[in-house]
């Protein structure tokens, strides 16, 4: 379609609240899109091909969801969604690390 932006947004299904991964999927969101050096705004944001994105966790009593969206201009909907599971993937392959837990890199 001929619009000023494009946006699309992805539901997955998650825990509901009080799950004990809750907490974990509120940290994906963390490392997903909080600005340099996070997952989803490295791959969209900083290499123009999208101009917003946002994940978060939604949990709900009995079930949850964790959701991502992403809009552009120019950047057509399949290939962002394709540049979403790539990124997921990639997460899923090489989860997140940091010195101060003590763990150190694969």
């Amino acid at each position: 379609d001929d619009v000023t932006e494009r946006t699309v947004y992805l539901s997955y299904p998650a825990v509901p609240t009080g799950h004990p991964d809750e907490a974990a999927l509120e940290v994906l969101s963390w490392v997903l899109v909080n600005g340099r050096g996070t997952r989803l705004d490295e791959r969209l944001y900083y290499s123009d091909l999208a101009t917003s994105d946002e994940a978060w966790s939604d949990p709900r009593p009995i079930a949850g969801r964790f959701l991502i969206s992403a809009s552009s201009p120019k950047t057509r909907l399949p290939r962002l969604v394709a540049a979403i599971d790539d990124e997921l993937a990639a997460t899923a392959l090489t989860p997140p690390y940091t010195a101060i837990s003590g763990l150190t890199a694969p």
